[in-house]
Formats: C-alpha cells, structure tokens, sequence
C-alpha cells in the first residue's frame, strides 16, 4: 500500500529493515564500525569509553559525550538507542545524541546494552538500569548533577526508558528528573488500530514488530515479563515527566498515544507524513521542528534557560 509520506523522507521510504538470525552479527560488527567513526567529526565533544560492571547481568560498554566547551557542571542525559533491542546504534543515533550533548547542553551517557537474541530480555532494560545508577554513583566524577539526570531513547529504546523508569520506581530507587521517548513500543498485546493498519510501512511494520519481539523474548511469555510492554505495569501516573514523540505511518503510533494518557504530566507531539526513524533525514523542517521541542523538553527539566548563544551551539 502506498502512503502519503511526506518528501522529505522519500529517501529512506524505500527501506526494509532486513531481520535474519544468522546475518544479525555480521550487521551489528557493520553498525559498530560505521557509526562510531562518526563521532570523530563531532571535535566539539569529547568521547570517553567507559566499561560499566554488572555482577547479575554482565559488563557493557557506555560512550560519555561531553561538549567541549562546558567545564560547569552539567545534566546528564542516559540515552538508549533502537534498533529493535537486536540491532546496534546506528549512526544516526551517534549523531542525535551528539546534537543532545551540544545544543541543550549537557553530558549524554550513551549505552551499549548487550543485544537479543543472544542477550534476551531482561538483559537490556537491567543493563540500560544500572548504567542510570552507575551515572548517578558516579556523579561527582564526570562532573554532572545527580538531580538533573533524565533518560531517553527512541524505537526500542523508547521502551526501555520506559521499563528502566518502572523498574526504578517498583525497586524504591532515584527517578530521573524526566524521560524522553521518540516513536516507543509500549503494547505487548498488539491489539492497537496502529498495529492492525500498518503491516507494510517502510522501516517497521507489524511483521517485522512481531520477528523483533520473538528474539527480544526468546521464548518467554510477554506476560511473565513485567517491564516488557510497560502499559500493562499499575500507576503509570506515578513516572516522571515525560516527552512523547510519535510518527504518523507507523505500526507504533497507537503506543505512543495511548501510553501517554495514563501520565499526570506529559508532553505528546503527533507528527505527520512521517514513519518510524524519520529523524535518520536531518535538516528538513519536520525533523528539525521534532529536535528542537526534544531540546525544549530537556532544557526546561534541566532547568536550563535558552539563550541566543545556546541556539547557535551548532553553528
């Protein structure tokens, strides 16, 4: 079926995420040795590898970006990438979240939580947690405030920062001050208009959702694991403030919707003529409009005032 998406994503409507169990390590060693050489191009910033220990889960790898130019103290924000919890960060999840770093600014922790099918859940949301407490611990060090720390991601790692805020809220532990979520997976029942309208959307469908899910679980039942479709868990009211992105041609745009109707202080923006991972197209208007009410979001639960020098961070 053709959709009327919007042309200034034309260029990436043609794509079909390929999903094969025996070609997944070939493309995540593809993704890890293409997108981390993007960074080097961002010389404003500095990028420090840090190794995060697990006892329960494992050790994972975390990139701290840090803009150059700031010595004051700085929020923090823990970024979790998509990719379906069994695909790498891309590269245009470096470069969103170098834009993070810059523009609002602040400090990004960006996880490189171990990967499905291998690592199934709840490998990921408990890796994506405790680099949130591993930050916080660890405050005085890399020079942020533990006050000030928010969580985001898109895609699957939209979800995640759904389940990792449930999780610290279940197990009595700090909240971050905000979360930001961009086109989430938040329905395991798989019963939304959404999902039953787009089977064949470029980037993610339905399809495509449902082989993502089978390697995320590995066997399990969704129902026995509580954090994986995070609008099944009680009192999401009680969450921090949250940032709600979806887009228009996408099996997951029901989620977004309905999982912000049970918070008490949300912000949802609905886009149109887009499908998932439309912000890979940067510098058109939507993508640009999208980054910059992100950026607004942070900034005011950062506490940050905008300024003119502030917006020309980025030249």
């Amino acid at each position: 079926m053709k959709y009327p998406i919007d042309r200034e994503f034309k260029k990436i409507a043609w794509f079909k995420t390929p999903l094969n169990r025996a070609l997944l390590p070939f493309s995540t060693f593809l993704l890890r040795m293409v997108s981390a050489w993007l960074l080097i191009y961002w010389r404003r910033l500095k990028v420090k590898r840090q190794r995060v220990k697990s006892p329960e889960w494992g050790n994972f790898t975390v990139l701290i970006l840090s803009p150059k130019a700031e010595t004051k103290k700085l929020p923090c924000l823990v970024y979790l990438h998509g990719g379906g919890f069994v695909f790498d960060a891309s590269f245009c999840h470096y470069d969103l979240a170098a834009r993070y770093a810059l523009k609002t600014p602040c400090k990004v922790v960006f996880v490189r939580y171990k990967l499905a099918p291998k690592h199934p859940y709840p490998y990921a949301p408990e890796q994506c947690l405790a680099s949130y407490l591993w930050a916080r611990e660890n405050a005085e060090k890399l020079n942020i405030d533990p006050d000030r720390i928010a969580i985001g991601g898109d895609s699957a790692g939209g979800t995640l920062t759904a389940s990792v805020a449930l999780m610290l809220r279940d197990r009595k532990l700090p909240l971050p001050c905000a979360l930001m979520m961009i086109y989430p997976f938040f329905d395991g029942s798989l019963s939304s208009e959404s999902i039953k309208k787009y089977t064949d959307t470029p980037m993610c469908n339905t399809p495509l959702l449902k082989k993502m899910l089978r390697f995320y679980l590995n066997g399990q039942d969704i129902k026995d694991c509580p954090y994986a479709s995070p609008i099944d868990c009680k009192d999401l009211h009680e969450l921090p403030p949250s940032y709600i992105e979806t887009a228009e041609f996408d099996c997951l745009h029901d989620d977004g919707a309905a999982f912000a109707k049970h918070l008490s202080e949300v912000t949802l923006h609905e886009t149109h003529g887009t499908i998932h991972g439309y912000d890979a197209v940067l510098g058109g208007e939507i993508v640009t409009d999208s980054i910059n009410r992100r950026l607004a979001f942070l900034k005011k639960h950062f506490n940050i005032e905008d300024s003119e020098d502030e917006n020309e961070r980025m030249g």
